[in-house]
């Protein structure tokens, strides 16, 4: 978390030498309380970084009749998720989070039978924003696209069958975000693509960041590592999703 903070030092001069050993005294006794405070400091300023431009609350989705629509149908479905689909709670969190930061233009990594992009595209309709979402596997696709249809959302999602270390060569951006939840092995190969073509507020989102069938510990080393990007691990339920964001240039 410390590289969220860039320090600057400046020497002091002759005078101000004396000056700082007549207060080393009371001074530090003082610096050792405030230091404790550092950590919470820190934490502060990177969910600053990461979090969502404009609050958001539940009455935001309870509106309209097509809120309405969705919000009968995930929970009417919550217990009957398989095939690798997010858990609710990460749901909402997708979906809080995309309508929170404004994004119109989200990628999704392994759409599996629609889940996952059926919040994404709730948070869309408030947005005026598009998702495209790939998935390999032919019968999953079928099913989300039955999925996207019955919620009257598949206006605003591009689901493609088709393999998305090769599609995703052909995006253009700028996109907002990149929900990263499929062939874990290829993550790098994913950020390295994609991350050229976010927005300058734009996030990669990775979730079952600590699960151990895939290294996670090293995505997180990779991504910390990026220039330009703050990287933060958040729970909204049982599992554990990595943001991964473009600082604030100002």
């Amino acid at each position: 978390m410390t590289d969220l903070i860039q320090h600057r030092t400046n020497a002091p001069d002759a005078g101000g030498r004396a000056g700082l050993a007549a207060l080393s005294t009371a001074a530090g006794r003082t610096g050792r309380r405030n230091m404790r405070w550092m950590p919470a400091l820190i934490l502060l300023l990177a969910f600053w970084a990461l979090a969502p431009t404009d609050a958001v609350q539940a009455d935001d989705f309870a509106g309209t009749e097509h809120d309405r629509h969705l919000a009968e149908i995930l929970k009417g479905k919550r217990s009957q998720w398989r095939d690798l689909n997010v858990p609710y709670q990460d749901g909402e969190f997708l979906r809080n989070f995309v309508a929170g930061r404004s994004m119109r233009s989200v990628v999704e990594i392994g759409t599996s039978t629609g889940h996952s992009g059926l919040w994404i595209a709730w948070g869309l309709t408030k947005t005026g924003g598009r998702l495209v979402t790939f998935e390999i596997d032919r019968e999953r696709h079928a099913t989300a696209r039955q999925n996207f249809t019955a919620a009257r959302v598949s206006a605003l999602i591009d689901a493609r069958l088709e393999s998305a270390r090769t599609g995703v060569l052909a995006l253009t951006g700028p996109i907002d975000m990149v929900f990263l939840d499929g062939d874990h092995g290829h993550y790098r190969h994913y950020v390295e693509t994609l991350a050229p073509l976010l927005s300058d507020d734009g996030c990669f989102l990775t979730h079952n960041i600590e699960r151990p069938f895939w290294d996670g510990q090293g995505y997180l080393a990779m991504v910390r590592g990026i220039p330009g990007f703050a990287t933060e691990v958040v729970r909204p339920g049982e599992e554990a999703i990595a943001v991964t964001c473009r600082r604030p240039t100002s």
